[in-house]
């Protein structure tokens, strides 16, 4: 359990049934606190009214398994918005984790226990899970010698949002003001290199803000128009015409559709409806292509280092498929990126 070091060095003091939390939170997040939305956001304005702000404590927690918690004392000392937190913790209460993943940790846990990292022994643990219902798994309290300790105020999130903190700290207002004007949507494109997390900071923004998500790899370009011309423009291997002719007119609109592609076929295999929102996402490789202009209010590019997206392409799509991409699509990225610029002239680098 990679993230339980950093935990008991915060919290020397804590007992079996704090590990027992931090087991499950790691496991499950924190989802089990918001079956009453309404009441989870009274709740969490009155914690923040008695928090006191404190810019000492870590703003983020990380627990494993994507999840993390946010601490509303420094969230508070820094200025971070109510309705942001919220909207965190919101948007990461989705079901996930398994009985059997909860009792790994819990191993992981024992044998920590077994080392003498705990001031408390392996059996005063095994004793604190055997009285654990695992029929039922319902979230664990702190303990009183917890809560007198370390006053706990934070909220468990997806620890993928961390990572797109600076984005929605620096243009929170800006994304939140635009939900009070639907028939003029914002427009956020993220472009970057293979395996960078594009798709999924546009699945993690979509779900805050409850917008569609429109794939640039829906636009790949048909196998007729593969000519050896057109895969030598830079950028050419995007059905921008098509992109240009779908998307870019409507999305400052309400609802449209537009054409997936379909790579068995290698032509439009279906359609893709987007209902009216005030927030539009684009992502994907090519998304902010010179053919499109300056169409998005927000320009991001992700970036990862050659290792890590080395390691993630071969872990998502295995080793033959790795293969192509180093050789084909990789490269055909590095030169759109070269020729454009596009690393330069974005508002956010991530």
């Amino acid at each position: 359990m990679t993230q339980l070091t950093p935990q008991l060095t915060l919290y020397p003091d804590m007992t079996p049934t704090d590990l027992l939390k931090l087991c499950y939170q790691a496991e499950f997040g924190g989802g089990h606190l918001i079956t009453d939305p309404d009441r989870a956001r009274v709740y969490l304005h009155e914690e923040l009214a008695h928090t006191a702000p404190d810019d000492t404590v870590p703003l983020f927690e990380e627990l494993g398994g994507n999840h993390a918690r946010i601490n509303l004392a420094p969230a508070k000392a820094t200025g971070i918005d109510e309705e942001l937190i919220f909207k965190l913790f919101a948007a990461s209460a989705l079901p996930c984790g398994t009985p059997e993943g909860f009792r790994r940790r819990l191993e992981e846990a024992l044998i920590f226990a077994d080392e003498g990292k705990f001031h408390f022994s392996r059996r005063e643990l095994e004793v604190c899970i055997a009285d654990y219902d695992f029929s039922k798994l319902a979230p664990v309290g702190h303990s009183e010698a917890y809560r007198a300790a370390y006053h706990p105020a934070y909220r468990v999130i997806d620890a993928r949002y961390i990572r797109l903190m600076p984005l929605l700290l620096k243009l929170l207002f800006k994304l939140l003001s635009v939900t009070a004007c639907p028939t003029k949507p914002l427009v956020i494109a993220i472009d970057g290199r293979a395996a960078s997390g594009k798709s999924t900071a546009a699945e993690l923004l979509g779900r805050i803000f409850d917008s569609a998500v429109i794939h640039a790899d829906d636009f790949f370009l048909p196998f007729e128009l593969r000519t050896a011309e057109r895969t030598a423009e830079v950028g050419g291997n995007i059905h921008y015409e098509r992109f240009m002719d779908e998307v870019l007119p409507y999305l400052r609109g309400g609802a449209f559709t537009y054409g997936i592609f379909d790579c068995s076929r290698g032509a439009i295999g279906g359609e893709r409806s987007l209902p009216a929102s005030p927030l539009r996402i684009v992502e994907g490789s090519y998304c902010l292509h010179p053919k499109f202009g300056d169409y998005a209010d927000i320009g991001i590019f992700l970036d990862i280092t050659p290792a890590e997206q080395e390691r993630r392409i071969l872990t998502r799509n295995g080793e033959v498929m790795w293969q192509n991409f180093r050789e084909r699509w990789i490269p055909m990225e590095e030169r759109y990126f070269e020729a454009t610029g596009i690393r330069d002239r974005v508002d956010f680098v991530l």
